[in-house]
């Protein structure tokens, strides 16, 4: 009697087993790319929110700069809350409470820190990405 020409139990188990390998292995590059591009996303935005607060640092006149940015360590970024529409940026006044609740709305577990000199400011920003060990970060210089 002739044997039936479908496929054996052995036969489509290891067939199932190389399709299961190969979309394991689909699926984890393309989660890779999902995370390397939202960390790109984050670090774009970390720079322009850095530039943003040079750019509101240029217009405050340079006597009340030092007073208006406070300078100091690491600080820790409140939960987001919106900001209040009347303390925007105008160009006497930094706005620097409604420039922190952005970076705390747009990355997570942001932190700041200001270094202001008579000519110079550093802003640096970082961040904890989801799936990091290590926190990201962000840092810009400009001259005034």
């Amino acid at each position: 009697m002739p044997r039936d020409p479908g496929f054996s139990l052995l036969e489509a188990l290891v067939a199932l087993g190389l399709l299961a390998t190969i979309s394991a292995t689909a699926l984890h590059v393309l989660f890779g790319g999902v995370h390397s591009a939202r960390e790109a996303a984050y670090r774009t935005q970390a720079v322009l929110l850095a530039e943003e607060l040079i750019g509101r640092a240029r217009l405050v006149p340079p006597a009340e700069r030092a007073a208006a940015l406070g300078g100091g360590g690491w600080r820790r970024l409140a939960e987001c809350t919106a900001p209040d529409p009347a303390a925007r940026a105008r160009g006497d006044r930094l706005a620097l409470g409604a420039w922190r609740a952005e970076v705390a709305c747009t990355l997570p577990e942001a932190e700041a820190r200001i270094d202001a000199e008579a000519d110079r400011l550093t802003v640096a920003i970082r961040w904890r990405p989801a799936h990091a060990e290590e926190p990201a970060e962000v840092t810009l210089e400009a001259r005034l």
